[in-house]
């Protein structure tokens, strides 16, 4: 059907008329619809026409391969609804309603100042989608798992009052964006778009996701997944689940990054800076995991772990894994559990303080299921109500202090303290900290054990510093700590002060390397020195004289 005289020509009646194949529009006319049209090709696909409506008609796209639009002359919908396959030719408004049920595809500018909803597929390659809506409307599909894809999307407000564009929960769809705008430059009043339970994959580089004024994203059960390349700068939300997924270095936009459900760094680089992290919320179940296939780095601040009443949850990945300080910290009594790593030969570092509970909560963290390596360059505190179990086998290296206020299982491994600084050893049990193996084997470091405290070590206790730069062994006054020693020592090239000894503690044998400095027990065994003794000159001896 062709709507070919100059002037204005009108599409009307009951009911919804149907045209088979196109409905085009000549230039110099204007053809005002009216009433319903069901279209089973293109509508307007090469026109200069105009085409505006009147009433509350809807347009619905029924063909396999159809346009809508194509001319330079505007395109004014009331309703429309794509049951089909229709490319967006050229720029469209829809008054009302959009309902998507098919496939709408294309590149060109489409603003729809109602509900945009269905159970079809939307990709929009290039120009800008915008929802500009006077009053709360949805958007997205209302069942399936058909993707929408957007180059801009831009959700606005025409009107004073706010509006919330609400994301529908019956599909669960993702929502691909190259640039997210939430709220206009220029609007009177604010638009929040609540994000439902979609996973919104944001696409572009730079900053992809804008909030302008006063508007706001409300996360809800959504998931971000930010894929872009270069440096993509994240948007300042409290994210339900957090992922990157692309090649991207991903930077967050405030020095406080909440993921109140999971983080996933699937590839590229979560670059947190100095900014701290918060993962896992004590109201959502079994929060709290992180997993990083890519790159997680923390120059300064802290991340926070956190999980439900009871919850589970593992922290570890085959990436790169380096937190600043790492603290399981419930802020309820949820007792929750932590597995540190996701699979065996994994490696977790710490770059200053490990800290298990916040000295009220029950809290277990394990390094027992998948045996990752930990290096820890600052202090590992075990606060009281924490559990910690140290891996069977793989490395734990500890650079500073370890205090065990809560029940530390030093498991079937090494603790290694390593680097030159002090490390200084407290506990408030009987034994303060019990370990399996102890070794310190860095010249000049100061091994400080707290007064009065009894330490015991199962396995093998090795200290071994250089010829040139002995390891101290002292206590943190001038009374002595105490040693309980139930494998083999070796013990060289080191100073030992105000040491003591356990009941029932094997003996610590030392070299000729060692120094006694003093105040130390009886288990600590120094070498008796030999004298060489040469006798010169007339001697004469009297009475019994023995040799040995």
């Amino acid at each position: 059907l062709t709507a070919g005289n100059a002037g204005t020509e009108t599409f009307s009646g009951t009911g919804t008329n149907t045209i088979n194949n196109n409905l085009s529009v000549n230039a110099g006319t204007t053809l005002s619809v009216n009433s319903s049209v069901s279209i089973g090709g293109s509508f307007a696909n090469t026109t200069t026409g105009i085409i505006t409506y009147s009433g509350t008609p809807t347009v619905t796209m029924t063909g396999a391969s159809g346009n809508l639009g194509g001319g330079s002359g505007t395109v004014t919908l009331y309703n429309l609804t794509v049951s089909g396959s229709t490319t967006v030719a050229s720029p469209i408004t829809v008054a009302d309603d959009m309902t998507n049920n098919g496939t709408t595809s294309g590149s060109s500018n489409v603003t729809v100042n109602g509900n945009v909803v269905g159970t079809g597929t939307v990709n929009i390659t290039g120009g800008t989608f915008e929802q500009r809506v006077a009053a709360s409307k949805n958007f997205g599909t209302t069942s399936g798992a058909n993707n929408w894809t957007f180059a801009t999307l831009t959700l606005s407000n025409s009107s004073a009052s706010p509006v919330t564009i609400t994301t529908q929960t019956g599909g669960n769809g993702s929502v691909t964006v190259t640039n997210l705008n939430a709220g206009k430059a220029g609007d009177t009043s604010t638009t929040t778009l609540n994000a439902g339970n979609r996973n919104w994959i944001i696409a572009g580089g730079g900053t992809p996701v804008t909030i302008n004024g006063s508007s706001s994203i409300t996360p809800s059960t959504s998931t971000f997944t930010y894929t872009g390349t270069g440096t993509v700068n994240m948007a300042n939300l409290s994210y339900y689940s957090l992922s990157t997924n692309g090649s991207g270095t991903y930077v967050p936009a405030a020095s406080l990054l909440t993921v109140n459900n999971n983080l996933n760094v699937a590839s590229g680089t979560l670059s947190l800076g100095s900014d701290n992290l918060n993962v896992g919320l004590s109201s959502v179940t079994n929060s709290g995991a992180v997993s990083v296939a890519g790159t997680i780095s923390q120059s300064g601040g802290t991340t926070t772990v956190v999980s439900s009443s009871g919850g589970a949850a593992t922290i570890g990945g085959s990436g790169t894994i380096g937190f600043y300080n790492l603290t399981f910290a419930p802020t309820v009594a949820s007792a929750p559990t932590f597995t540190l790593g996701l699979a065996a030969s994994q490696t977790i570092n710490v770059g200053n303080d490990l800290t298990i509970g916040n000295g009220t909560n029950a809290v277990t963290v394990t390094a027992n299921t998948n045996n990752p390596t930990i290096a820890v360059s600052g202090s590992l505190t075990v606060a009281a109500n924490g559990a910690f179990t140290a891996p069977p086998s793989a490395g734990f290296t500890i650079a500073k202090n370890m205090t065990n206020n809560g029940t530390f299982t030093a498991n079937g491994g090494t603790v290694t303290f390593n680097t030159t600084n002090n490390s200084t050893l407290a506990g408030s049990g009987n034994p303060a900290i019990t370990f399996n193996n102890f070794t310190s084997t860095t010249g000049g470091k100061n091994l400080i054990f707290t007064a009065g405290e009894i330490f015991r070590v199962n396995g093998a206790f090795t200290v071994n510093g250089t010829s040139g730069n002995k390891i101290n062994i002292e206590s943190t006054t001038g009374t002595q700590w105490q040693i309980n020693s139930q494998g083999t020592a070796s013990v060289t090239n080191s100073t030992i002060i105000n040491s003591g000894c356990a009941s029932g503690t094997l003996n610590v044998s030392l070299d000729f390397t060692d120094i006694n400095s003093g105040n130390n027990g009886a288990c600590w065994v120094f070498p008796v020195p030999v004298i060489n003794s040469r006798v010169s000159g007339n001697t004469r001896v009297s009475g019994n004289v023995r040799f040995q």
